[in-house]
């Protein structure tokens, strides 16, 4: 690029998923907070959006405002939660910016490399939890945590469209997805804005697996909304297939050691483990329905595009599928289980008619004599 580099303004947003519980009761929150004095929460409301539809629409929390050492200067974090009905929270910590496409490049290596970002959000979901606790259903303690970020251009100094600015500034704009502060190889450009979307002339989105590069001067909320969104599905999706894997270990275990003991003690362990495992069915079918119906939320053609871009991006489907693997070997330990329960209450009822047989002939010989 030649000549002088324009001027840009707009924000940063860093997302921060944290898996809170099974569900959460969105309804029971919001009149809680309402109730009680929420000190260091400035307001709530419910997320609306033209792209995006849910049965619960998730609560907003503005939580505060923070000032941060950034590049030199203090910048100010405006921090708030998004509170999904299906038990995720998405912290958003949000950084007015203004300069040029490499000072933009230079926020998001410095950002990348400092921990003070993801600290303060560690921060902020200790008070929330204590919050939100009486709301939660089945609480969840994880460590996992699913970050994203998005830099969204509002202002730019050049009469330039969505497609404009991507062909102009393609290397800034892949410097600033891969947070780098030297130029990258013309092969790693056209890796990083190869899911790039436009719906109007004004407008361009650039998707990549942990950042994304939005240019809109007006409705740039969805794009946002879209994104943050599937960063919950993953975070879900990663959440039960390594609890899944847990589980899993623990019945085939359990099923090893079963085979060591005697019918009649096998029999109500097996029982148990029947139960066991068709109560972790019934929560993993209801998970993997949660995923399956993600996208009646996606309202439009458009959003669905997004979507997916996005999708493809974080290895949706492949975790999706994963899941669905290990949800078919539950299914074979549940109908084995279940064979294993049919066989032994054969054995069982064949060892009684024995019994009783040898019962009745050591009686009728008693009596002879």
């Amino acid at each position: 690029m030649s000549g002088k580099e324009a001027t840009i303004k707009g924000h940063i947003h860093l997302f921060y998923c944290y898996e809170l519980a099974y569900s959460v009761k969105v309804d029971k929150l919001e009149q809680l907070l309402r109730k009680q004095d929420t000190e260091g929460v400035l307001s709530m409301r419910r997320s609306q959006s033209l792209y995006l539809r849910f049965e619960s629409f998730p609560l907003i929390v503005k939580l505060g405002e923070e000032q941060i050492p950034l590049l030199g200067s203090t910048t100010t974090v405006l921090v708030q939660a998004r509170l999904f009905d299906f038990g995720v929270v998405s912290l958003s910590l949000v950084i007015p910016f203004s300069g040029t496409f490499h000072d933009l490049a230079g926020q998001s290596a410095v950002i990348a490399e400092s921990d003070v970002f993801s600290a303060l959000a560690n921060r902020y979901l200790k008070k929330l939890k204590k919050l939100v606790a009486p709301a939660l259903h089945r609480p969840i303690d994880s460590d996992l945590v699913e970050d994203y970020q998005i830099f969204h251009v509002s202002e730019i100094d050049e009469p330039l469209t969505g497609r404009g600015i991507l062909e102009k500034y393609a290397p800034e704009i892949t410097m600033i997805l891969r947070a780098e502060k030297r130029p990258l190889s013309e092969q790693e450009v056209h890796n990083a804005v190869s899911d790039s979307i436009s719906y109007y002339p004004e407008d361009l989105l650039v998707i990549d697996w942990d950042r994304a590069f939005l240019y809109d001067r007006d409705d740039y909320h969805d794009h946002i909304h879209i994104i943050e969104f599937a960063n919950t599905q993953l975070l879900d999706m990663r959440y039960y297939d390594r609890w899944l894997d847990g589980e899993l270990d623990t019945l085939y275990s359990n099923l090893e050691v079963e085979k060591t003991k005697i019918p009649f003690l096998r029999a109500a362990r097996y029982r148990q483990l029947d139960k066991r495992t068709r109560l972790l069915m019934t929560d993993v079918l209801w998970v993997v329905d949660q995923i399956d119906n993600s996208l009646k939320a996606i309202d439009t053609l458009y959003a669905a595009r997004v979507f997916r871009a996005i999708g493809r991006r974080l290895y949706l489907e492949e975790w999706k599928r994963g899941l669905d693997r290990k949800l078919a070997a539950l299914r074979d330990i549940s109908d084995a289980v279940s064979m294993k329960i049919y066989n032994l209450r054969s054995t069982i009822l064949e060892l009684t008619i024995v019994f009783l047989i040898l019962f009745e002939i050591v009686m009728a010989f008693t009596k002879a004599r």
